[in-house]
């Protein structure tokens, strides 16, 4: 399966493999490891991704993410590895990902990734600082 967490310099064939594999529900329990050593907390997973009860009993039951699921778990690696890019370390992207932005109305970025809508509107704040525009 294509790593959802490159986001930048990818074929677009790897981002088709990537929709297609999670419109079949085959996006693996593992990619939510995968948030979590890339520095997401348990919690915000939680909060973002899959009800920590609905998560326990799909490993339980050896399945994997469903649908939504997948898309909101890719949506997390994929805003994570543009902070990255953009600030130049996760350091960086951690610092500014969990701290309220005056671009986002105060909002922490971080807390606007439970909808595509927030998402969106954190990444066009990150192209607006990768090219130098107030954000």
């Amino acid at each position: 399966m294509p790593n959802p967490f490159v986001l930048r310099d990818r074929p677009p064939r790897e981002d088709l493999q990537l929709a297609r594999d999670v419109v079949a529900g085959g996006v693996s329990l593992s990619v939510l490891d995968d948030l979590l050593d890339a520095g997401f907390t348990a919690a915000e997973l939680g909060d973002l991704v899959i009800n920590p009860r609905t998560l326990r009993h799909r490993r339980a039951r050896g399945e994997a993410l469903a649908m939504e699921e997948a898309e909101r778990a890719i949506r997390l690696g994929r805003i994570l590895a543009t902070a990255d890019a953009v600030l130049g370390s996760r350091t960086n992207a951690w610092a500014w990902l969990r701290e309220p932005n005056l671009a986002l109305d105060r909002a922490r970025p971080v807390d606007l990734l439970k909808s595509e809508i927030g998402a969106r509107a954190v990444e066009e704040t990150l192209v607006r600082l990768e090219h130098g525009l107030f954000a």
